[in-house]
């Protein structure tokens, strides 16, 4: 999450603390409220959604490289082995069943492992009379099936976490006009009160934190950074 928008929540949380402890009493003002209500309980709820699709995205990278180191390298590795035994017969065979890195992108792995396969299922014939289990395709087969299954997932939670991430950006907008909204009914109710307008002066201040830097809290609405 951005820290301009994890500033804006945090301010937002504040401000409805300070909101439900002091409510407004002018009528208007429970349209601006509600308002200011919904769009922070979205809030809240786009953060659920894209921490879990987050967590997701990690998990499913983290099995990807689990399938890769067992069972797909090893059995392309065999393959390699046994392509090269057959090339003192298939000459043509030498050097194209190179097995793919573990090191090698998602995408790259992936493109090296079909070709492979479908190599292999093109010659599996002189590769069986040269130690491939007649099984080990079928088990490739499978291999890939699940390696797919596992990165369309981790496709599938990346692009709801990048959802998540742009209505919190539009929500974020949403809730500085409510909040400015707000500051302007309750720097009227509370025009005689300094004390209550010195606490939403305070509860209503955005900072943005930056590590490293530090800087003074900003008027009502406004950004900086601090420590």
């Amino acid at each position: 999450m951005r820290r301009e928008v994890r500033g804006t929540i945090e301010m937002a949380l504040r401000v409805r603390e300070f909101s439900r402890a002091h409510p407004l009493t002018d009528p208007v003002a429970a349209a601006v409220e509600g308002r200011f209500e919904e769009r922070l309980t979205q809030a809240e709820a786009f953060i659920v959604r894209q921490g879990t699709s987050r967590d997701a995205a990690k998990a499913a990278t983290a099995r990807k490289n689990v399938l890769k180191t067992m069972p797909l390298i090893p059995l392309l590795r065999h393959l390699s082995s046994v392509a090269d035994a057959a090339s003192a017969e298939r000459p043509d065979l030498a050097g194209k069943f190179k097995a793919p890195s573990i090191e090698q992108s998602a995408r790259a792995f992936r493109a090296k492992v079909q070709g492979l396969k479908e190599l292999a299922t093109e010659h599996h014939e002189v590769l069986e009379a040269h130690g491939m289990p007649p099984s080990m395709l079928a088990d490739l087969d499978t291999s890939v099936a699940l390696y797919d299954e596992v990165a369309e997932t981790s496709r599938v939670a990346v692009r709801e976490r990048i959802a998540a991430r742009e209505q919190l950006e539009v929500l974020r907008a949403g809730l500085m006009e409510s909040v400015k909204l707000l500051g302007g009914l309750y720097r009227y109710q509370f025009r005689a009160d300094p004390e209550k307008l010195a606490e939403w002066t305070s509860v209503s201040n955005l900072v943005v934190r930056v590590p490293g830097k530090a800087a003074a809290p900003p008027a009502e609405g406004g950004t900086a950074s601090a420590a």
